[in-house]
């Protein structure tokens, strides 16, 4: 039963994370134009891919990761709105989601890759 529950830790982790910083201004950044729009999307991007693997792992179906990703990102977004220097934007919830939708066109390849790993480990210790 413990084990079973430590599965949502990475999650839990990952939205504490997450909630911490959008409770912060974004001004210490010293990042202009250009430059900080693809910063903080690319962020957005890999943050909740990592939250979308994070959900699979604690055994939600792609599906409800993807879900639960996207809920997380209006929810986010929404406690920006109390944030003095943040700005909610549904385009961040976008690109929270297409994170998950990343994470979803990797996964096949990471499960291959581990299978693989897996079974070359199994091999080598059978000789």
């Amino acid at each position: 039963m413990i084990i079973r529950s430590l599965k949502f830790l990475p999650s839990i982790i990952l939205m504490v994370t997450i909630y911490y910083l959008s409770s912060k201004p974004t001004d210490s950044v010293h990042l202009t134009g250009e430059v900080r729009y693809l910063f903080f999307k690319a962020l957005h991007i890999l943050v909740y891919m990592s939250l979308f693997f994070s959900y699979r792992f604690a055994g939600f179906t792609n599906k409800q990761g993807i879900i639960l990703v996207a809920i997380y990102g209006v929810t986010d977004e929404f406690h920006q709105s109390f944030t003095p220097g943040r700005t909610p934007m549904a385009t961040d919830v976008l690109y929270d989601t297409a994170g998950a939708l990343l994470g979803l066109l990797l996964l096949p390849i990471l499960t291959y890759s581990r299978n693989r790993y897996e079974k070359l480990a199994v091999s080598k210790r059978k000789k």
